[in-house]
């Protein structure tokens, strides 16, 4: 019996979604072979198997998109008779599959046969299919230029045959030119794209992207009037909840901007119900993550943090990494507004532990899919040379057969012109691509030279413009250096000496403590003029300076100290003007707590971030009344050091406790 088209086509479809090829095979074999011509078994085979591919792929590569692929791969493999619609659309499905995955390079390898084959074919339509995804590719790897020449040539070949997928392609070309900016282009594109477009859900996404374009235009009334007639398309033709919450995030986002978060929230709060009940737990993470940033905003941080909090379990379970770091950032941020300096340190950790290990993910991934694409390049050209060396034994067998009496000598000779051809076609051609390199190399070399020419003379000027500013203020502390050393130096030993001479052999207590300050005042005088002399400073690095200080100054004292430089090797490329002046703070933050706190353990942070560097003191003595104690001199030649450098210095302290000292210093 001859089973009809249709029948045929679902049984297929069924089987390779079911993952059973083999079985298909012997299927289509048992119920065609008997009562077909060959001919005919042959395109019914090909036009099951693109049949297949259609209503199998589409279905499979939202839920399971790894299935979708082996599909494809199989039926390719099932493909005996090299049928150009089987391999037309089983390239452009494989395409869609590694764009999907962020694979761009190895999706336009892919899309490039899908559009030879239908080149091939002569089949405009599924061309302008391709090219749309091509597009796409494109405009994800940057080359907006390319891209819109892609699109150029897809909506000329959709205008004249009349494809339906014109709205599709003007669509998609409306997001390259907002890319660029161009902002009114853009909106041509999405207006022309709305009166192409037929269906009801294409039509409420081209109104959501209008009103994006407007949002970016920052026409905000202009942005709102679309999105409310998004919520109305959907709300008329009661399209799914998803689609409906897509428009209502874009609505709750501008009524927040607009300061108005009392209705945004009600917005957000109605998709978070929605999500719950479908235990969305990605897209619960986001409303999460979009709630609390409104209360942030507000601000209301208590709820805020509840609502972040909430995020980041959902963000940890479902692997939404990004949502994740501004979780932690923005939870580091209101802890120190609020000035919960131990929690809003631990958020930023956690933040900085995150990125540096999504970097490495990401640079592995980055590895891993150059040496895939790498290996799969170099099968699918073992896969060529093995076909072309077939074809040609094959060929010459021919000539063999045919010639083998009466053209030995012809055959002979046109072997040898044939490969005399080829070697000099690929001398050629071998010739030709060294030359191009040698000029593109020899080009790039030039650039490369002109921008370290370019980038050295802005250094040496900008190394010099610093020397002359430490010089300056070198020459100025060598100069009280000595001004304080030979001349009240000078002076207080010269005072001793004539005190001396009057007390004789006097021994009266007084008189001795007097002798005994004036010493003491010298060996002063002495240390802040070898202090005031930076060289030793510049010389060694910033942790060797701060160990060997800490070491020096706790000598005989009982004191236990807990050290943490983070980066230690980061906070050694200190520039030396910030080197010497936060090593001066660190100077006078601790004589002043070995002097006056009576303290038994002292705590010292110094952590570097991207922008700016903390200094955490924490001691447990006895503390002082901060309103009182800020006329003192040591203190006043912190915050002035401090002030110098643009930071901000922030003091807790509980009478008879503890003192915490938080310094924040910008590195720009």
């Amino acid at each position: 019996m001859l089973f009809s088209k249709t029948i045929l086509n679902k049984v297929v479809a069924f089987l390779l979604l079911t993952n059973r090829p083999i079985i298909m095979a012997l299927l289509l074999v048992s119920i065609g072979i008997k009562t077909v011509h060959a001919e005919e078994a042959k395109d019914t085979l090909s036009i099951s198997i693109v049949d297949s591919l259609v209503s199998t792929f589409p279905y499979l590569i939202t839920d399971s998109a790894e299935q979708a692929k082996l599909n494809v791969e199989q039926a390719l493999l099932l493909n005996q008779e090299n049928s150009l619609k089987v391999s037309a659309f089983g390239n452009y499905c494989l395409g869609f599959y590694s764009r999907i995955k962020g694979e761009n390079r190895t999706a336009i390898k892919y899309h490039d046969k899908a559009l030879s084959f239908y080149n091939e074919l002569e089949n405009e339509d599924r061309q302008v299919l391709v090219l749309n995804e091509l597009g796409i590719v494109y405009k994800n790897l940057s080359q907006y230029e390319k891209s819109i020449e892609i699109y150029t040539q897809g909506i000329e070949i959709a205008e004249r045959i009349e494809s339906t997928r014109l709205a599709d392609v003007y669509s998609n070309l409306a997001v390259v030119v907002s890319n660029m900016k161009k902002y009114d282009q853009a909106l041509q594109y999405l207006f022309k794209s709305y009166e192409l477009e037929n269906d009801t859900i294409g039509k409420q996404v081209i109104l959501l992207n209008i009103g994006g374009t407007y949002k970016d235009k920052d026409q905000d009334s202009l942005a709102m009037i679309y999105y409310q007639k998004a919520l109305k398309v959907c709300d008329d033709n009661n399209l799914a909840d998803y689609y409906r919450n897509d428009v209502l995030q874009n609505i709750a986002n501008e009524l927040i901007d607009n300061l108005d978060y009392k209705k945004g929230l009600k917005y957000l709060f109605e998709i978070a119900e929605f999500e719950e009940g479908e235990n969305n737990k990605r897209d619960l993470a986001h409303t999460y993550l979009s709630i609390a940033s409104a209360y942030k905003a507000m601000p209301n941080y208590d709820e805020a943090i509840h609502f972040f909090n909430k995020s980041i379990v959902f963000s940890i379970e479902t692997e939404t990494n990004d949502q994740l770091l501004l979780a932690y950032s923005c939870l580091s941020d209101i802890y120190t507004k609020k000035e919960y300096y131990k929690k809003a340190l631990q958020y930023h950790q956690k933040y900085t532990s995150l990125k540096d290990s999504l970097f490495t993910i990401d640079k592995v991934k980055y590895n891993e899919n150059l040496l895939a694409e790498f290996e799969a390049g170099r099968k699918e050209n073992e896969i060529l040379l093995l076909k072309k060396e077939r074809e040609l034994q094959e060929k010459e067998l021919q000539v063999n057969e045919r010639d083998l009496k009466n053209n030995i000598t012809i055959r002979n000779a046109t072997i040898i012109v044939s490969i005399l051809s080829v070697i000099a076609v690929f001398v050629l051609v071998l010739f030709y691509r060294q030359k191009l390199n040698s000029k593109q190399l020899l080009a790039h070399k030039i650039e490369e030279i002109n921008k370290q020419k370019i980038y050295s003379l802005l250094q040496e000027q900008e190394v010099n413009a610093i020397k002359s500013e430490i010089e300056g203020r070198a020459n100025e502390r060598k100069r009280i250096a000595q001004e304080l050393h030979d001349g009240i130096g000078g002076n207080l030993a010269s005072i001793k000496l004539n005190l001396a001479n009057i007390i004789g052999g006097n021994s009266d207590e007084k008189l001795k403590a007097v002798m005994r300050n004036i010493d003491d005042t010298c060996k002063e005088i002495r240390d802040i003029s070898h202090n005031l002399i930076s060289v030793k400073i510049q010389n060694h690095s910033f942790s060797y300076l701060v160990k060997k200080f800490l070491n020096e100054i706790l000598v005989g004292k009982m004191v236990k100290l807990n050290l943490n430089l983070y980066p230690e090797a980061e906070l050694d490329k200190l520039p030396n003007e910030l080197k010497i002046e936060l090593y001066r703070i660190i100077q006078e933050l601790v004589s002043n707590v070995i002097k006056y706190s009576k303290a038994d353990v002292v705590d010292i942070q110094i952590l570097r971030a991207d922008k700016y560097l903390n200094v955490m003191l924490e001691d447990n003595g006895l503390g002082f009344d901060t309103t009182k104690a800020t006329n003192g001199i040591g203190l006043k030649n912190i915050r002035s050091r401090i002030a110098a450098l643009n930071g901000i210095c922030r003091i807790e302290s509980s009478l008879g406790n503890w003192t915490l000292v938080n310094i924040e210093i910008p590195l720009n």
